[in-house]
């Protein structure tokens, strides 16, 4: 029988009049048949996370359906949020209208479907806690969503004593899930995951604080850059007695905000700020990512061999601390500047040393950037030998991804290469 999905119906259902039922409805005709299917268990998870931060019961979401063409009963309700049952669009609009859930965060999580162990039972949220952490900083960012995925349906099924804690560890780990879901480029997810976790945090400043330095990212990747400055100022001022790490989390992200609105002395003090404090804290990640880019901000200042010196400066740090990622990221920004100094050889050891340790690792995303950085050489030299080749491990490497389109990379690649008006292997006629 063929797979119903949504508001479809079956081959052998199709012979006989579907049933509507009117008054206290069903709703748009999802699929009453859904249970165990991913896709209903994640928009019904997203449903039922949107009412319990509101405080409605299922009773109170139904009557505030009512006068929608996508009106639903309590029972339905609680169907939908078991994941038993896929609401069509009617009722799926109708219940985003009631809970004020964007469409586009259903798609998006639909879109990042995580597979859950069949069987929780022996796993410890503190110990996968750890290990999502580790696929975070490796950049393994959909694993580590699973695993944070698999954290919050622990909390679920057998939730600390302490109302209180539970509301933090559920809050920690919105906020880690937020990240995650921001990296993957599902953005209106992440801001709901963000501001859940600020909800849930209501009297935990700590928590609050780290929130807000979420969700000054989220808005600043969208654009929105005064308010991404007042969510970073939030954060700045609630973390001043809450110890030097997450004060210098905090002045980084203004120092990001400030650096893409093109203020760069500003930023470059803000980072300085938070240098001090990540570097009291022993915070060894952030200690690499402010000396990067504090080299960013100079350049950006037109200091270039002092630029070029602090992101030397963030290769050695990442090799001290051994962050490989932190070491290949930083490989290929030197090599963005060296290019722009005709620095040709460099530009090719650098990129080479970056696709050595990203390869291994499965960083996809490092190897894209290392192997952009030769093209752009090999077009600025007019050098054509095996750009064939490096152009179909481009395409290769662009398939997988999607959830980084904000790179600037990837959008150079996406209007050179696939958006050009001329030949399909974007090599120009000078490097044919």
């Amino acid at each position: 029988m063929p797979e119903r999905r949504g508001g479809q119906e079956s081959a052998h259902e199709t012979r006989r009049p579907a049933k509507r039922r009117s008054g206290k409805g069903n709703g748009a005709q999802g699929n009453p048949s859904a249970s165990g299917n991913p896709t209903a268990q994640t928009v019904g998870s997203i449903f039922r996370k949107a009412r319990e931060s509101q405080q409605l019961s299922q009773a109170e979401v139904a009557a505030l359906t009512r006068g929608h063409s996508g009106q639903i009963s309590r029972a339905m309700v609680s169907l939908i949020e078991r994941g038993h049952h896929l609401p069509g669009l009617e009722a799926t609009v109708a219940l985003s209208r009631a809970l004020h859930v964007e469409p586009l965060e259903i798609f998006e999580h639909v879109d990042l479907p995580t597979s859950l162990p069949p069987d929780l039972a022996g796993f410890d949220a503190d110990l996968l806690d750890e290990r999502a952490q580790q696929c975070f900083w490796t950049g393994d960012y959909r694993s580590a969503l699973t695993t944070y995925d698999t954290i919050i349906k622990l909390l679920e099924l057998d939730p600390p004593h302490d109302e209180r804690l539970g509301r933090i560890k559920s809050a920690q780990i919105e906020i880690q899930r937020a990240a995650a879901l921001r990296h993957l480029g599902a953005l209106t997810a992440a801001r709901s995951a963000a501001e859940r976790a600020v909800s849930l945090a209501e009297d935990e400043p700590e928590i609050q604080a780290r929130a807000y330095i979420v969700l000054a990212s989220l808005l600043e990747q969208r654009g929105l850059r005064p308010l991404a400055r007042d969510m970073a100022e939030r954060a700045v001022e609630l973390s001043r007695t809450l110890g030097p790490k997450l004060q210098g989390m905090a002045w980084i992200e203004m120092g990001v905000i400030l650096e893409s609105w093109g203020k760069f002395e500003e930023a470059r003090q803000a980072y300085l700020q938070a240098g001090t404090l990540v570097r009291q804290a022993g915070d060894h990640n952030h200690e690499i990512h402010v000396e990067g880019n504090i080299g960013t901000c100079l350049l950006g200042l037109g200091h270039r061999e002092q630029a070029r010196r602090r992101m030397v400066h963030a290769v050695e740090l990442s090799r001290k601390y051994n962050v490989s990622a932190s070491e290949a990221y930083w490989l290929v920004e030197l090599g963005k500047v060296d290019i722009e100094d005709n620095r040709v050889e460099d530009v090719r050891r650098l990129a080479g040393e970056a696709m050595r340790i990203a390869k291994p690792r499965g960083h996809t995303l490092t190897v894209f950037r290392a192997e952009w950085l030769l093209h752009r050489l090999a077009r600025r030299t007019g050098d054509a030998s095996g750009e064939r080749h490096r152009l179909a491990h481009l395409r290769r490497l662009y398939a997988n991804l999607h959830a980084h389109g904000g790179v600037e990379e990837v959008r150079e690649y996406r209007h050179t290469i696939l958006d050009s008006d001329g030949h399909e292997d974007g090599i120009p006629g000078g490097v044919r």
